[in-house]
């Protein structure tokens, strides 16, 4: 849909954007070109039969491998299944080869192509405490992104959020968001994830802050 949204705005397809700026034929190129062009099921259900299936497909196709990968079967696999799909491969995964899903795409794929098909394929409460850890290890933590990527989401999504970030990390939500954020912006965030509303989106977490800092003559891109 948002490639849809994109070509429709700027008139270029979205893949070819990311093919004239990134390396040819790096993973990185083809993961993303995958991810414009193909249509993801979004189905909420999974096929476990399937699921072992496609899990020895990718281990014969990367960690077996003693050299190298067969990076474009991995690739076609993920990128078309579900993030339930994509759980019960992980699963099976690490049930027929002992060895977590999340280590094998490591083994095979590196630098921001392991980071982002790790992203694509894991569960979206796991993926979104990833991304704001993330947002946070940056020399310049990212803010906007942090408070964007809390704001949008609403009790239930967060809950679940709350329970990734225990598991991953052993901190719950707002201990990692406090990582990021202090002051009036920690307040208007905080309060947001303790009682959060789908019909109040960003501008509603950061009202506190954003009027406390036109007082003293600051914006939030200052900070």
């Amino acid at each position: 849909l948002f490639c849809e949204m994109y070509s429709r705005e700027k008139g270029a397809d979205l893949w070819e954007v990311f093919a004239s700026k990134l390396k040819p034929d790096s993973q990185l190129q083809k993961f993303l070109t995958l991810v414009c062009k193909c249509d993801r099921d979004e189905a909420k259900n999974h096929d476990s039969l399937l699921a072992a299936e496609q899990a020895a497909e990718i281990h014969k196709a990367g960690a077996a491998r003693l050299l190298g990968c067969d990076e474009d079967l991995i690739f076609k696999i993920l990128t078309r299944s579900s993030r339930a799909q994509c759980a019960a491969i992980a699963d099976s995964y690490l049930m027929q080869y002992h060895i977590k899903f999340e280590r094998a795409i490591n083994m095979k794929f590196k630098g921001n192509c392991g980071k982002l098909l790790l992203l694509y394929v894991l569960p979206m409460p796991n993926a979104i405490i990833s991304c704001i850890h993330a947002y946070e290890d940056r020399m310049l933590i990212d803010k906007v992104a942090i408070i964007s990527m809390v704001s949008k989401y609403d009790k239930d999504v967060l809950a679940q959020v709350d329970a990734a970030a225990e598991k991953m990390f052993e901190k719950n939500l707002l201990a990692i968001v406090q990582r990021g954020l202090s002051g009036n912006l920690l307040k208007a965030v905080q309060g947001w994830i303790e009682n959060p509303s789908p019909d109040k989106g960003y501008e509603r977490v950061t009202e506190l802050f954003i009027e406390t800092q036109q007082v003293l003559g600051r914006s939030l891109d200052e900070l």
